[in-house]
Protein backbone atom coordinates (compact mmCIF):
# COMPACT_ATOMS: atom_id res chain seq x y z
CA UNK A 1 0.00 0.00 0.00
CA UNK A 2 1.28 3.52 -0.71
CA UNK A 3 2.34 5.99 2.54
CA UNK A 4 -0.79 7.22 4.37
CA UNK A 5 -2.29 10.85 4.16
CA UNK A 6 -3.46 12.78 6.92
CA UNK A 7 -7.26 13.30 6.80
CA UNK A 8 -7.81 16.79 8.88
CA UNK A 9 -10.87 17.21 10.43
CA UNK A 10 -11.71 20.60 13.15
CA UNK A 11 -7.31 19.94 12.72
CA UNK A 12 -7.28 16.50 14.33
CA UNK A 13 -4.74 14.78 11.53
CA UNK A 14 -6.06 11.01 11.63
CA UNK A 15 -4.39 8.32 9.33
CA UNK A 16 -6.02 7.12 6.28
CA UNK A 17 -4.75 5.16 3.51
CA UNK A 18 -4.08 6.80 0.05
CA UNK A 19 -6.62 4.34 -1.35
CA UNK A 20 -9.03 4.81 1.49
CA UNK A 21 -8.74 8.78 0.92
CA UNK A 22 -9.27 8.32 -2.83
CA UNK A 23 -12.28 5.97 -2.59
CA UNK A 24 -14.00 8.11 0.35
CA UNK A 25 -13.56 11.73 -0.91
CA UNK A 26 -17.02 12.46 -0.62
CA UNK A 27 -17.85 11.03 2.63
CA UNK A 28 -14.40 13.06 3.93
CA UNK A 29 -16.39 16.40 2.50
CA UNK A 30 -19.44 15.38 4.21
CA UNK A 31 -17.76 14.99 7.81
CA UNK A 32 -17.31 18.78 8.39
CA UNK A 33 -21.02 19.09 8.28
CA UNK A 34 -21.44 15.93 10.14
CA UNK A 35 -19.40 16.93 13.20
CA UNK A 36 -20.41 18.98 15.98
CA UNK A 37 -18.62 21.89 17.54
CA UNK A 38 -15.48 21.53 19.34
CA UNK A 39 -15.89 17.57 18.16
CA UNK A 40 -12.79 16.33 16.60
CA UNK A 41 -12.26 12.69 14.64
CA UNK A 42 -9.76 10.61 17.12
CA UNK A 43 -9.22 7.83 14.99
CA UNK A 44 -11.40 6.77 11.16
CA UNK A 45 -11.69 2.70 9.77
CA UNK A 46 -13.29 1.93 6.77
CA UNK A 47 -15.13 -1.40 6.65
CA UNK A 48 -19.06 -3.15 5.18
CA UNK A 49 -22.07 -2.79 7.40
CA UNK A 50 -25.00 -3.97 5.13
CA UNK A 51 -23.15 -4.77 2.28
CA UNK A 52 -22.00 -0.98 1.89
CA UNK A 53 -18.48 0.41 2.42
CA UNK A 54 -18.77 3.13 5.28
CA UNK A 55 -16.53 5.29 7.00
CA UNK A 56 -16.28 4.99 10.35
CA UNK A 57 -14.80 8.12 12.72
CA UNK A 58 -14.82 7.83 16.40
CA UNK A 59 -14.78 11.29 18.08
CA UNK A 60 -14.79 12.30 21.89
CA UNK A 61 -18.77 11.77 21.81
CA UNK A 62 -19.69 8.85 19.36
CA UNK A 63 -19.07 6.97 16.13
CA UNK A 64 -20.64 8.23 12.98
CA UNK A 65 -20.93 5.68 10.52
CA UNK A 66 -20.84 7.63 7.26
CA UNK A 67 -22.16 6.49 3.35
CA UNK A 68 -22.59 9.19 0.21
CA UNK A 69 -23.68 7.67 -2.90
CA UNK A 70 -22.86 10.03 -5.69
CA UNK A 71 -26.04 12.51 -5.88
CA UNK A 72 -27.84 12.06 -3.25
CA UNK A 73 -27.77 12.87 0.39
CA UNK A 74 -25.40 11.17 2.96
CA UNK A 75 -26.47 8.03 5.37
CA UNK A 76 -25.36 9.04 8.82
CA UNK A 77 -25.54 6.22 11.45
CA UNK A 78 -24.37 7.71 15.10
CA UNK A 79 -23.51 5.68 18.34
CA UNK A 80 -23.49 7.82 21.07
CA UNK A 81 -20.30 6.65 23.26
CA UNK A 82 -22.23 6.50 26.14
CA UNK A 83 -24.97 3.96 25.01
CA UNK A 84 -22.08 1.24 23.99
CA UNK A 85 -22.52 -1.70 26.11
CA UNK A 86 -19.54 -3.72 24.99
CA UNK A 87 -16.95 -3.63 21.81
CA UNK A 88 -16.21 -7.02 20.30
CA UNK A 89 -13.66 -7.32 17.83
CA UNK A 90 -12.62 -10.20 15.48
CA UNK A 91 -9.46 -11.10 13.52
CA UNK A 92 -8.45 -12.88 10.38
CA UNK A 93 -6.05 -13.42 8.25
CA UNK A 94 -6.45 -9.90 6.23
CA UNK A 95 -9.69 -8.40 7.73
CA UNK A 96 -11.49 -8.66 10.88
CA UNK A 97 -14.60 -7.44 12.28
CA UNK A 98 -15.87 -4.57 15.35
CA UNK A 99 -19.04 -5.14 16.66
CA UNK A 100 -20.48 -2.35 19.02
CA UNK A 101 -23.92 -3.65 21.51
CA UNK A 102 -26.05 -0.69 22.67
CA UNK A 103 -28.16 -0.16 24.99
CA UNK A 104 -31.78 1.14 23.30
CA UNK A 105 -34.30 3.21 24.69
CA UNK A 106 -36.55 0.20 25.02
CA UNK A 107 -34.43 -1.72 27.64
CA UNK A 108 -33.01 -3.82 24.76
CA UNK A 109 -29.59 -3.81 22.74
CA UNK A 110 -28.75 -3.83 19.29
CA UNK A 111 -25.81 -4.90 17.77
CA UNK A 112 -23.94 -2.75 14.79
CA UNK A 113 -21.42 -4.94 13.32
CA UNK A 114 -18.56 -3.46 10.77
CA UNK A 115 -17.25 -5.96 8.79
CA UNK A 116 -13.84 -6.52 6.47
CA UNK A 117 -11.99 -3.97 8.82
CA UNK A 118 -8.20 -4.21 7.72
CA UNK A 119 -6.74 -6.40 10.62
CA UNK A 120 -3.66 -3.52 11.91
CA UNK A 121 -6.46 -1.03 12.27
CA UNK A 122 -9.00 -2.98 14.83
CA UNK A 123 -7.10 -2.98 18.36
CA UNK A 124 -6.12 0.99 17.67
CA UNK A 125 -9.96 1.88 16.31
CA UNK A 126 -11.41 -0.48 19.69
CA UNK A 127 -8.58 0.98 21.94
CA UNK A 128 -9.25 4.66 20.93
CA UNK A 129 -13.25 4.52 21.43
CA UNK A 130 -12.73 2.54 24.64
CA UNK A 131 -10.16 5.92 25.69
CA UNK A 132 -13.20 7.94 24.68
CA UNK A 133 -16.21 5.99 26.35
CA UNK A 134 -13.61 6.02 29.69
CA UNK A 135 -12.92 9.77 28.94
CA UNK A 136 -16.83 10.51 28.91
CA UNK A 137 -17.58 8.69 32.18
CA UNK A 138 -14.96 9.99 34.42
CA UNK A 139 -16.38 13.57 32.82
CA UNK A 140 -19.67 12.78 33.86
CA UNK A 141 -19.37 11.39 37.37
CA UNK A 142 -16.99 14.43 38.34
CA UNK A 143 -19.75 16.69 37.25
CA UNK A 144 -22.13 14.78 39.42
CA UNK A 145 -20.46 14.79 42.09
CA UNK A 146 -19.75 18.62 41.49
CA UNK A 147 -23.23 18.86 41.50
CA UNK A 148 -24.24 16.84 44.59
CA UNK A 149 -21.70 19.75 46.41
CA UNK A 150 -23.33 22.57 45.42
CA UNK A 151 -26.87 21.28 46.13
CA UNK A 152 -25.65 19.84 49.76
CA UNK A 153 -24.11 23.64 50.44
CA UNK A 154 -27.46 25.08 49.71
CA UNK A 155 -28.73 23.01 52.55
Amino acid sequence: MEKADDLRVNTAPVRLDKDEVFRFKKEIKCLSEVLRKKEQVLSAITGLIDGKRWLICSTQSRIICLFKLMFAEPLVLEIPLEKIVKIETKKGLIFGTISFVEATDDMGTKKTVIMNVAKKKIDRFAGTVSEAMRKKKAKKAQAEAASVESDNSLI
